[in-house]
């Protein structure tokens, strides 16, 4: 609730920090990833926030990291942390037209969006690339 946004917030730019500045397990990031979620989700000012703290162009850089592994467990970790990333990005865009509009401004988004929303995601309640995808209106383009 917004009693739990406020504490979170304490420990959010540290969050920003690590996601941005520190080589980690895929499990670590993904942990960091829900907690940007959680703190934004259905939290105007929490994503507001966010957007302020840059975690969009720190998320989106997510989509850009390559893995050159072929251990099938390595490559299913890297696809979760991307899976975990759209629906991060889902929960601040949910209501907030300027993170709608900064999302619209990373030109290879909507082709990272296309290649995620082609894979099977199993076991989630949705396609969060193709849900993401639509809430920003790249399906107009």
């Amino acid at each position: 609730g917004p009693t739990a946004a406020i504490f979170a917030t304490e420990y959010m730019e540290e969050v920003a920090y690590l996601l941005q500045n520190e080589e980690m397990e895929p499990k670590i990031k993904i942990l960091l990833i829900q907690s940007v979620a959680c703190w934004c989700y259905l939290n105007p000012v929490s994503q507001k926030k966010a957007k302020y703290m840059e975690f969009i162009p720190i998320l989106i850089s997510f989509f850009e990291r390559r893995s050159d592994s072929t251990i099938k467990s390595e490559v299913h970790d890297n696809l979760l942390v991307k899976f975990w990333t759209c629906y991060a990005l889902c929960a601040m865009t949910c209501n907030n037209l300027s993170v709608v509009s900064e999302l619209k401004e990373h030109h290879a988004l909507k082709y990272h969006l296309h290649v995620l929303a082609g894979h099977t995601w199993r076991g989630w309640s949705e396609n969060f690339a193709e849900v993401l995808y639509f809430l920003i209106g790249l399906h107009r383009n």
